[in-house]
């Protein structure tokens, strides 16, 4: 085999068709099941020994494209720069998980792979971080390579530094935890340098505020590393006080980190009153950061845990500041066990907040959607149920653009492969759901559509070409 990957890399037309197909495949086989949120067991591999021969496979293929690929197989990995090093970064994420429960030979494979890349495209000071640095397991240290590969870079290679941003940004919201940290971990560096990016510098900046309430603490923390480099690099107090009366909420958010670092050379009389303000903010923040967990965790099998989210959810109500939510709680369907009564309660709960909190939703989004492999199939079948709650019911295109294909997927998925009967239904009923919105959203558009062809038909207009 490795004869046919030489021959591969060293083809003319061949080679970058190989090369992006091989890294498609790194991308579509996350390393360990394991590699989410609660529970994990890491030592269980995806679906079986036929996906873990598939991913050693690429690993071995990309290893020999790296070495046997000369001048041709070269310009393709530079064509590729930043696609193949962004999931060569999010691998080594997740072979850290594995090492650090014993299974060390991915990672060993994996950093073999990366030491011939930064060979081929002549990344010697990458080189040398790794094989300083490349295994050892400690959270910091493996943490700290990826932030220094990414100072390396953002020196060597400043052009490349966007794309990689763009890549990793859409990484945050993988399921993985490990590869989440690896990215966070490389945009936390990053944002350093990201100087010029324009609007998509504000879009990373937006991801990263999103992700301070990730799951993993390691994310929230890498999360609010880069929000602080960034507002040390490109703000001062005094813009931070004016923007945040001008911005809207999600952009406000990555101006609080930097505070701390200000409030001790800052006049008392300036700082009491932005304080205040950020008090209300923050407060509302950690809010709506609770909500999605809050919903999740009203069926849980623990009936203590059930009672203390109703109890909950009822005391933070009046801070949510929407009208139809106290009538709810005094619904049969939030005070009953009841699966069909959770299920209704969740619908009308949805509904509430796509009326008052259409801006939220992203948010719950991204939390939700982390549940999806929680290891209780109850809260896998309350997340798959709440977020498709959240597109049926939403006409945010950007919600749907974002989400819908990723939700449906998993549905079908789950529908098929998951051994526990709760998820199955559960993901029969949230299809129904799914497809009942998009046929109504498709009645719509024809409708819209041929309204819109009549009254040009009867102004007069000319359609000919």
């Amino acid at each position: 085999m490795q004869d046919a990957f030489y021959a591969f890399s060293q083809h003319t037309v061949l080679s970058s068709l190989f090369l992006e197909h091989v890294i498609s495949v790194l991308d579509q086989y996350p390393i360990l099941k394991g590699d989410s949120e609660k529970g994990e067991n890491p030592s269980h591999l995806v679906d079986g020994q036929m996906e873990d021969d598939i991913l050693q496979a690429a690993i071995i293929a990309v290893t020999a494209f790296f070495r046997g690929g000369g001048k041709i197989g070269k310009k393709a990995v530079q064509q590729n720069y930043a696609s193949v090093l962004a999931e060569l970064t999010l691998q080594l994420g997740s072979c850290h998980g594995l090492a650090s429960h014993g299974q060390h030979d991915p990672l060993r494979a994996l950093l073999t792979a990366f030491q011939a890349f930064c060979e081929c495209v002549g990344d010697l000071e990458m080189g040398k971080i790794l094989a300083r640095d490349g295994e050892q397991n400690e959270n910091e240290r493996w943490i700290n390579l990826i932030g220094e590969i990414a100072c390396c870079v953002s020196i060597k290679r400043p052009k490349e530094v966007q794309s990689l941003c763009v890549i990793l940004s859409k990484s945050l919201n993988r399921h993985q935890r490990y590869q989440r940290e690896a990215a966070a971990a490389a945009l936390s560096e990053f944002v350093r340098y990201s100087d010029g990016f324009g609007s998509l510098l504000e879009q990373i900046v937006e991801v990263l505020c999103r992700h301070v309430s990730d799951e993993s603490p390691t994310v929230r923390r890498l999360c609010l590393r880069g929000l602080v480099q960034y507002v040390l690099a490109f703000t001062s107090f005094g813009s931070i006080s004016l923007k945040l009366e001008e911005l809207g909420l999600k952009r406000r958010e990555y101006y609080l980190v930097e505070l701390s670092n200000m409030l001790e050379s800052s006049p008392k009389d300036a700082v009491d009153p932005i304080l205040l303000s950020l008090s209300l903010r923050l407060r509302n923040l950690q809010v709506h950061t609770v909500i999605p967990r809050l919903v999740l965790h009203l069926h849980d099998d623990d009936v203590s845990v059930r009672q203390a989210c109703r109890t909950t959810l009822k005391q933070i109500a009046p801070l949510l500041e929407m009208d139809g939510l106290l009538p709810l709680f005094n619904m049969h369907s939030f005070n009953h066990d009841h699966r069909t009564d959770y299920e209704g309660f969740v619908r009308d709960l949805t509904k509430q907040f796509v009326q008052h909190h259409p801006l939220r939703l992203d948010t719950y989004m991204a939390s939700t959607i982390q549940a999806f492999d929680a290891p209780w199939p109850i809260i896998q079948a309350n997340a798959i149920y709440f977020s498709s709650c959240m597109l049926s019911l939403s006409d945010d295109q950007h919600i749907l653009n974002q989400y819908y294909a990723e939700v449906f997927e998993t549905l079908v998925g789950k529908m098929s492969k998951s051994a526990d009967a709760v998820v199955r239904a559960t993901c029969s009923s949230a299809l129904g759901l799914l497809l009942k919105f998009s046929k109504s959203s498709s009645w719509k558009s024809a409708r819209v559509d041929r309204t819109d062809s009549s009254h040009s038909i009867r102004k007069g207009h000319d359609f000919s070409v």
